[in-house]
């Protein structure tokens, strides 16, 4: 399945597998989390309404159902971005040529990857509502290397050796789901190019395309925010669909 809500790299971190009791079949994989179930159906033709006994659960299948609405995953043809590549790719693909630029897979000191969380988190919190923000999801993608299912490909980025971003994908097959992408790039002083974080993301897509034999990279939605749509939409891209449907009590018994 090509979608990024699908991925189990994903599912682990939005879903928070390792709190929440989960149980997967060939037709679906359902989540019970704190107030609902989060059922991610496999078979369009499964009855979703008998899967959970909560009063309220989200479905999300990659077919539509009746009631249920789209979402977009923004996805990347790496083939198609590479070949005719604009002057805002190649940026990207020189990126790590840089003298000042050091891209690593590993930490260069212990703590590097938390120190950029912990400041991104600062930051947000600060300036976006909490009860729209949760960056847990974001923390709990680092733990993914040690679950064997994944297949997890993250760098860290340096900028004269200060840990300034870290950006971690799942891979199956030849996608890319991307997962999480924190900076620090409020730090004028380390983000010395404006289009430094493009730069980053086009840098680890070159790198999955070249070494990894990765052809497309599903994004995710922008979930309705103008600046995350503004940033996934400036290069070459095309949507993914898929639907879901949210039930509470009220409109299960009409089901």
């Amino acid at each position: 399945m090509n979608s990024h809500a699908f991925n189990l790299g994903i599912i682990y971190c939005y879903n928070n597998l390792w709190k929440y009791k989960h149980r997967r079949t060939d037709d679906y994989l359902i989540v019970h989390q704190l107030k609902k179930d989060n059922i991610f159906l496999f078979n369009a033709e499964y009855d979703y309404t008998k899967i959970s006994e909560r009063n309220a659960y989200t479905v999300y299948c990659s077919q539509k159902l009746e009631h249920s609405k789209i979402i977009k995953e923004t996805c990347y043809d790496l083939t198609q971005l590479f070949t005719s590549s604009t002057k805002a790719v190649r940026r990207g693909i020189t990126l790590k040529n840089r003298n000042n630029i050091f891209i690593s897979d590993k930490e260069l000191t212990e703590n590097d990857r938390m120190s950029i969380f912990n400041s991104w988190k600062e930051w947000k919190n600060e300036r976006v509502f909490r009860i729209t923000f949760n960056p847990e999801r974001y923390s709990r993608s680092y733990h993914l290397k040690d679950i064997k299912q994944v297949n997890y490909y993250e760098r860290i980025v340096y900028v004269n050796f200060k840990p300034y971003a870290v950006i971690n994908f799942s891979l199956e097959n030849d996608i890319a789901f991307e997962i999480s992408f924190v900076s620090k790039f409020f730090d004028k002083e380390l983000r010395f190019i404006n289009d430094l974080n493009e730069c980053i993301l086009i840098n680890c897509f070159h790198d999955l395309y070249q070494n990894y034999g990765i052809k497309t990279v599903n994004v995710g939605p922008d979930g309705g925010l103008t600046n995350l749509k503004k940033f996934k939409d400036q290069f070459p891209h095309f949507y993914n669909p898929i639907y879901s449907i949210s039930i509470k009590k009220e409109l299960a018994t009409l089901l």
